[in-house]
């Protein structure tokens, strides 16, 4: 046994220098955590309304509405949120029409966009818009179509048509 200060060369050293050899590793792991994340915030916002000013007319490039997919809007009208939807289908027919059907307006119910349909909070079934419902449905839980002008290349919902699709809604 020696006694001098001198200290053999520990494997410490070895360890410092085998620490790139994991990056890869790192990386792998790191893409798949990269993706899953990216997934869930596109689900979280997917559900998400684009919001409006208070009392401003909307007006959209028809051309940018995705075929067949649900665009929900978010505006105040009297001081009360109000969420609408608007579909252009495949034959460029565009639909706009209240987030809800008659009954959970009434009851502030909050229903929920998933899988590109409206589900009814009441009864947890797709709504369809006023004018394409199928006849002899068990439910009344179809959207309130609001008023609307369409071109060849633009769609203009006016603040005013959708306060009176609202005030309709309440009285009924």
């Amino acid at each position: 046994m020696s006694h001098h200060r001198i200290k053999p060369k520990s494997d410490d050293i070895s360890l410092r220098k085998d620490w790139r050899v994991f990056w890869p590793v790192l990386a792998v792991l790191a893409v798949p955590l990269l993706i899953t994340v990216l997934v869930m915030v596109a689900t979280f916002w997917a559900g998400h309304p684009q919001k409006l000013a208070a009392n401003r007319d909307l007006q959209l490039d028809i051309a940018k509405l995705r075929v067949n997919q649900l665009h929900l809007f978010e505006t105040s009208v009297s001081g009360e949120k109000v969420r609408f939807v608007v579909e252009r289908t495949q034959d460029n027919t565009v639909h706009v029409a209240m987030a809800a059907c008659k009954f959970c307006y009434r009851e502030r119910h909050s229903n929920r966009v998933q899988d590109g349909v409206v589900l009814c909070a009441r009864c947890n079934g797709s709504m369809n818009f006023e004018s394409t419902k199928a006849r002899g449905r068990a439910n009344s839980c179809d959207l309130s179509e609001i008023p609307h002008q369409q071109t060849p290349q633009t769609l203009t919902v006016l603040a005013r048509d959708i306060a009176q699709t609202v005030t309709k809604l309440a009285q009924q």
